[in-house]
């Protein structure tokens, strides 16, 4: 009868029994009952570290490569969908797993982490290897002895995202459970939401992950991501990506300062050398090396497939030459092998490329994308910087600055580049004509009338030009506008009372409480009709119409209605006010305009049409939003017609008013002060002009609020610019001709369903409250 030996298992269990009761007896009970105490602490410490491990496991957030960070770059774009400028901490372009050249993922893998498909996101052979490997060197070398790593590509990511690097054991055992964790729940979560057997969601988790770390790795040279990585050494893409190329690319993140292919390209390409006849190595360029490549007779190599060192196959011998005295001598390559033969010499090993393209690969000369300035253009600067307010400032949806460099934001725009790259050049034009006057800088906004729409956004003659402060933007500055309130103020009066074209205003010397204003011309003109008032821009009746009115208590309030938002109730700007003494952006100006627009709806002035995240969800939309009409659509009218019939207005504005090829166009001029040397002198020179489909504001002045010539206006300062302006956007088509119309003397305004009728000539007596003070 045939009889079994028990296992090795049994028998050690058997003999470790026999020892505890006690049929060993030459050991003595002293060490029978301390090895038990041992083996009991044991145990117990044991359940205490799985009882402490499984707490830790249950406590710590539940990763899955889908809920990890990931900085994205925010793009904003034109209204065709160009890029105007790209916030990034980060800027990197996300790629799926089937963009990617497979050899990059077998490169990658064979470098970095050979059990990747197979193991838990840990390599538990690995760990015991490398903690042998370190302690033997720091048992000879002591604590400053070499450390052998040992981190998966799953571990580098977890330390990357979740646990940092500091050098502690407990930041090591955290980062191996994050590890796993982050294997198991990604797997978990494929299951939910794939069919297949196990292997396939699987291979697809794994997939996924590896995905994710060569899009969030650094690369070196503000590469994130192996797009950019491509793209910037390579000028390729990723699914382009040759033998080489994937082995450098492999190997950067192991140090990307070390292996800077730029700084220190012999790191990581290695270094070849000529020898002539054995004699000392001569370093040779690219171009040397090409030639000698030609005719390079790479012959009687063989490695067996365990070797180690694959370029122990070099020098490798490259021909003969023939020196001036007919000698003969046998030339040789010598090569210092770089991180990517490593690379490389890995992949061969894993069967993944052959021993001939290994070496070809080794040898051959490696060209790099010249190294280029990391420049982030910027198209539209000053509009770029406006909508990076507008977004920040839109409190529902909450995106804070770090978001908006991180969240892959992409935000449409209500801007054409084609537009907008035109009115910088027109306004570059003019240039030489306000300097005349003494304006260095320009500013200039045209919007969309009938919805708010910003067309276009020049905050400054040159962003770049620093003589200027071309950097401030003019359009979002809050400056004294002049004049350019008069219109606002008269539409005030005209919807509060009976005030007609004709009505009469006294233009005399006036004394209001201490403050004893001019005229620009320093004249009056006695008893004159409001249409010639604010067509001639008649300081003293405008006045006297914002003081009857209840001056600022009623106007401040008023104008924030109309969407004047800098405009503060606390300031005390008093009578002046009515000459546009009061700070004021262009934006703000340009939506008090808007409630003279012959629209029903006063559109909001934005810059934004949509803000989609990086899912592909739209987060923000503007909808077709509105200020309530402050002004009605009879009064804004009446006062457009004023503003745009030049015979109400003094020769000199007559070419202001009259707009070449837009009869429906109303203008209004504006001209600040400052005192120089007890004088007034021009400081800013503003032009409005709009029609139903349109509306552009010329500003010129200097940055720095210093003084302009004495023969400076605004009507000659912005005439000419707002010419061009305006033929090219009829050019354009976005003023059409349905938009040139007037309103006859004769014809009554009205508008159905508005209940307003507005006739030129109102003979109603006027309050005496208000009579008095005109």
């Amino acid at each position: 009868m045939k009889h079994h030996k028990p296992s090795k298992l049994i028998l050690f269990f058997s003999h470790l029994r026999d020892f505890l009761v006690g049929e060993f007896h030459f050991w003595t009970k002293t060490l029978r009952w301390l090895l038990m105490t041992i083996l009991i602490a044991g145990v117990i410490g044991g359940g205490v570290a799985a009882i402490y491990m499984y707490n830790f496991i249950i406590s710590q957030q539940q990763y899955s490569v889908y809920d990890l960070p990931l900085a994205l770059p925010s793009t904003i774009l034109d209204s065709k969908g160009r890029e105007l400028y790209t916030f990034f901490d980060e800027r990197r372009v996300l790629v799926s797993y089937d963009a990617i050249s497979p050899l990059m993922i077998d490169a990658l893998i064979s470098a970095e982490d050979q059990d990747f498909w197979n193991n838990d996101g840990f390599d538990p052979r690995g760990i015991v290897r490398s903690t042998v490997v370190t302690l033997r060197d720091r048992w000879e070398n002591g604590f400053l002895g070499y450390s052998q790593g040992a981190s998966t590509l799953t571990q580098q990511i977890i330390k990357n995202t979740v646990v940092g690097k500091e050098k502690k054991l407990t930041r090591k055992l955290h980062e191996i459970i994050h590890a796993w964790l982050l294997t198991y729940n990604t797997y978990a979560v494929n299951k939910q939401f794939f069919s297949g057997n196990s292997a396939k969601i699987w291979q697809k988790s794994k997939e996924d992950i590896i995905t994710y770390y060569l899009n969030s790795t650094f690369f070196g040279n503000n590469a994130y991501g192996i797009s950019e990585a491509s793209r910037i050494y390579f000028d390729t893409t990723p699914t382009e990506l040759t033998l080489q190329q994937v082995a450098v690319l492999a190997a950067i993140p192991k140090s990307p300062y070390y292996f800077d292919p730029y700084r220190y390209k012999d790191n990581i390409v290695g270094n070849r050398q000529i020898s002539i006849d054995s004699k000392a190595p001569v370093s040779i360029n690219q171009t040397e090396y090409g030639h000698l490549f030609t005719d390079m007779i790479v012959t009687g190599y063989s490695l067996p497939d365990t070797a180690q060192d694959i370029t122990t196959l070099l020098p490798v011998f490259s021909g003969t030459t023939t020196d001036e005295e007919g000698a003969t001598h046998h030339r040789f390559i010598n090569y210092s092998p770089g991180r990517k033969d490593y690379v490389i010499q890995r992949l061969w090993q894993d069967k993944k490329i052959t021993l001939d393209e290994a070496l070809l690969a080794i040898i051959t000369p490696m060209e790099f994308h010249p190294k280029a300035e990391v420049v982030n253009s910027i198209q539209a600067p000053h509009f770029v910087h406006y909508i990076k307010e507008e977004i920040l400032g839109l409190k529902d949806l909450g995106i804070t600055e770090q978001e908006l460099a991180q969240g892959g934001y992409t935000i449409t725009t209500t801007l054409n580049l084609d537009t907008q790259q035109e009115l910088e050049r027109i306004v570059t034009s003019h240039n030489d004509s306000a300097y005349k006057l003494g304006a260095t800088n320009r500013a200039l906004l045209v919007t969309n009338t009938k919805n708010g729409e910003i067309i276009g956004y020049v905050g400054s003659k040159n962003y770049y030009n620093t003589a200027v402060d071309g950097q401030v933007d003019l359009i979002r500055r809050t400056r004294q506008v002049g004049s350019t309130l008069k219109p606002l103020i008269y539409a005030y009066g005209m919807s509060q009372y009976p005030l007609g074209l004709d009505t009469i205003i006294r233009d005399t010397k006036t004394n209001f409480g201490g403050y004893i204003p001019n005229n620009a011309d320093g004249a009056f003109r006695g008893n004159i009709k409001l249409k010639n008032a604010l067509a001639g821009s008649r300081n003293i009746p405008a006045i006297k119409m914002f003081n009857a009115l209840g001056g600022t208590a009623t106007f401040i309030p008023w104008f924030q209605s109309l969407g004047m938002k800098n405009l503060s109730s606390d300031s005390e700007y008093g009578l002046s006010m009515a000459l546009g003494t009061a700070p004021i952006s262009m934006i703000d100006l340009a939506q008090g305009y808007s409630h003279l627009s012959d629209q029903e709806h006063v559109g909001i002035i934005h810059g934004i049409s949509k803000i989609i995240d990086s899912q592909g969800m739209i987060v923000y939309e503007h909808a077709d939003k509105a200020y309530e009409r402050k002004i009605p659509l009879g009064v804004a009218r009446l006062i457009t017609y004023i503003t745009q019939t030049a015979s109400f207005a003094p020769a000199y504005f007559r070419d202001t008013v009259n707009v070449p090829g837009c009869p429906s166009c109303a203008s209004k001029t504006g001209t600040t002060n400052t005192k120089v040397k007890g004088k007034n002198v021009a400081r800013d020179g503003w032009l409005v002009t709009y029609n139903p489909d349109i509306m552009v504001i010329a500003r010129a002045g200097n940055t720095d609020a210093s003084p302009l010539a004495k023969s400076a206006y605004g009507y000659n300062l912005n005439t000419l610019l707002r010419n061009d302006v305006i033929r090219y956007l009829k050019e354009q088509g976005l003023t059409s001709e349905d938009s040139d119309r007037s309103y006859p003397l004769d014809q009554t305004i009205s508008r159905k369903g508005q209940g307003e009728t507005y006739k030129y000539t109102i003979n109603t007596t006027l309050p005496s409250t208000v009579r008095n003070k005109l």
